[in-house]
């Protein structure tokens, strides 16, 4: 038998292989030193992770907010379209109270 896939290995490791899988791995193991070496260290890396996750707070899960209805949409579209005018209209005022002596400083206009 060949090495098997480190996929392979971690799944042994983890106990998650059919038994007659598992049964050829632990077969393969006993003669291959590398995957004997593999499994072991894919056993302590799952070692370290269970005693860590023990360890760590876990987060409420957030309640479950539905999708926007059309009234819902229509405002934040109107919304947007409104702070969108006064945008403009900011800058065009911004941009008229510029005098035109200076107006070649703005790198956006070519020319002149």
């Amino acid at each position: 038998m060949t090495c098997p896939s480190q996929v392979t290995l971690s799944m042994y490791a983890d106990d998650a292989l059919e038994a007659n899988d598992a049964e050829l791995l632990e077969r393969h193991a006993a003669t291959c030193t590398t995957c004997r070496t593999r499994v072991a260290a894919f056993r302590r890396e799952r070692d370290v992770m269970r005693a860590v996750l023990r360890e760590v707070d876990v987060a409420p899960i957030p309640k479950f907010t539905p999708p926007l209805n059309v009234r819902e949409l229509l405002v934040l579209v109107l919304g947007v379209a409104l702070i969108g005018g006064f945008a403009i209209g900011f800058w065009n005022t911004v941009g008229a109270s510029v005098p035109n002596w200076l107006r070649w400083l703005n790198p956006f206009e070519w020319g002149d």
